[in-house]
């Protein structure tokens, strides 16, 4: 009787640390793919069109759907003044396949990144 009490909290315990576990590792990609990306659009091996692509490519499968890439330049014209700024962002459901507790909330998960042109 007391392993039946406990068996749903430890559960759901167990589950959500394994969600965060995943939701911290997709966040931490997401991170890397814009930075990567944003690099590479700022020595202009990579054109602005096709980074949202590259930086999808770049995040686990179970998120690539989910997210959502803008790209936006200051001065285009200009490029001793063009600064690339990256936003890549996604629901929480997204960001993790186990989907536990993130049905209950819906947080968004966001990064940004700004770099000059070079």
């Amino acid at each position: 009787a007391e392993f039946a009490m406990v068996l749903p909290v430890m559960m759901s315990l167990l589950f959500g640390t394994f969600e965060y576990g995943i939701a911290f590792y997709t966040f931490n990609t997401m991170q890397a793919a814009a930075r990567d990306v944003g690099r590479q659009v700022a020595v202009n091996t990579m054109l602005v069109g096709s980074a949202g692509d590259a930086i999808r490519a770049r995040l686990p499968g179970w998120a690539r759907d989910g997210a959502t890439v803008n790209v936006q330049q200051s001065a285009p014209a200009n490029p001793n003044a063009n600064v690339y700024t990256l936003t890549v962002s996604m629901p929480m459901d997204s960001a993790t396949p186990i989907q536990f507790f993130s049905r209950l909330t819906s947080p968004t998960l966001s990064t940004e990144l700004r770099m000059k042109q070079e």
